[in-house]
């Protein structure tokens, strides 16, 4: 009896090792990066400029339509066509001392789309309602031409528009902002004196 208790424990202890799972595992970490894209900005080439002849006297009013430039924006080939016209402009004319358009370059990521704000400015003396033009720097090298953007915008109205290759910069994505717009007298100003204004543009992806 003895030796047949032994041998019924021993088959069950054969059994139990039988119905056991082995399992072998093996652990790896997954590796991830990422580039943050490059900030969007935005810097003045040339103030926006009415002359030196503006009647101060309330409800007149001096309008510049700048044409931009054909060589990206370094001013030496402005486009034909710019303006000022109004009955505060005086005797000035768009080739006049101190008439300019407004010129501002965009830099940012490369083919990414950007909007543009440009917004009006408002005071006791006067306003300011901005209007122009976005050139998209096109790939290639120096002296390749541009597209002009013939997109005018308006007081708090987003211009959507494209960086693209920067000339001569392959890494950077840039445009030229070209800026003109209505300038209004508001009340009777003091004659000989100089009013300098700000107007804010905002640019976002």
């Amino acid at each position: 009896m003895k030796n047949v208790n032994k041998i019924v424990k021993a088959l069950a202890i054969v059994g139990l090792v039988s119905t056991s799972t082995i399992s072998i595992a093996a652990t790896v970490s997954g590796n991830l990066s990422f580039t943050t894209i490059a900030d969007v900005k935005i810097v003045e080439d040339k103030a926006l400029g009415f002359g030196d002849t503006v009647i101060p006297k309330l409800g007149l009013s001096c309008t510049i339509v700048y044409k931009g430039e054909d060589d990206g924006g370094d001013g030496s080939q402005e486009l034909a066509g710019s303006t000022l016209t109004g009955d505060a402009c005086g005797g000035s004319t768009y080739a006049s001392a101190n008439v300019s358009g407004g010129r501002f370059t965009v830099t940012g990521a490369q083919g990414q789309s950007i909007k543009i704000t440009v917004k009006k400015f408002e005071s006791a003396d006067l306003k300011f309602t901005p209007s122009g033009n976005y050139v998209n720097a096109e790939h290639g090298v120096a002296g390749t031409s541009i597209t002009l953007v013939e997109k005018d915008f308006f007081s708090d109205t987003l211009l959507t528009a494209n960086l693209g290759q920067d000339i001569g910069a392959a890494a950077t994505g840039a445009g030229t902002l070209y800026v003109g717009g209505k300038l209004e007298v508001l009340q009777d100003l003091d004659p000989g004196t100089r009013y300098p204004a700000t107007y804010e543009i905002e640019v976002t992806y």
